[in-house]
């Protein structure tokens, strides 16, 4: 939000930090806190890795993009279905940008593909599989003997998605204009 917002010319505002407490203080957002699930850890890896390629996109030296690789191996290393984000915001981002860095991105969607592909391999090493058992809980089919497969209703899933998504989008409607157009599509 801060990015974009400055992006289109703002500066000094504090609208992007009312989406915290509005996160917060979703019921969903307590819940999976406290489930000893990785959900909260996945959140907070995701908005670590974000904060790096927005920095990144400001000053991007490799020691910026070395540190979005980190942040993007701890995001992927904690949900393997992280690694569609990790792999995709940061060069959309770096090529969204008022002046766009192809060869800054391709370096580390290169990299980054090595070390997934490594940790992967680690993974098939230590633990005979090359996901965690969380990733195969959440395929198709997962529901398959469970006893609460009745209450499983799809619509209050996306309804709860949209409804913790929302202080995110809003903010980015707020503070988009048409010279950060490009860089809130590539969030």
């Amino acid at each position: 939000g801060f990015r974009v917002f400055r992006a289109r010319g703002g500066h000094g505002s504090w609208l992007p930090l009312l989406t915290i407490p509005l996160m917060v203080s979703f019921p969903a957002f307590r819940f999976h806190s406290l489930t000893g699930m990785e959900t909260t850890f996945s959140l907070f890896a995701n908005v670590l890795m974000a904060a790096s390629v927005f920095h990144a996109g400001q000053r991007p030296t490799m020691q910026a993009m070395w540190r979005t690789l980190a942040c993007a191996c701890l995001a992927f290393s904690i949900r393997p279905d992280n690694g569609v984000y990790a792999l995709l915001l940061p060069p959309l981002y770096w090529m969204a940008g008022e002046t766009p860095r192809i060869r800054y991105a391709f370096r580390y969607g290169l990299a980054f593909l090595l070390c997934a592909g490594a940790g992967l391999l680690v993974n098939r090493i230590l633990f005979g599989d090359f996901v965690p058992l969380p990733f195969y809980a959440k395929t198709a089919g997962f529901y398959d003997g469970y006893l609460g497969v009745t209450k499983w209703n799809a619509v209050t899933g996306m309804i709860l998605f949209w409804t913790m998504a929302l202080p995110s989008l809003v903010l980015v409607i707020a503070t988009v204009s048409r010279r950060s157009i490009g860089l809130a599509s590539s969030i």
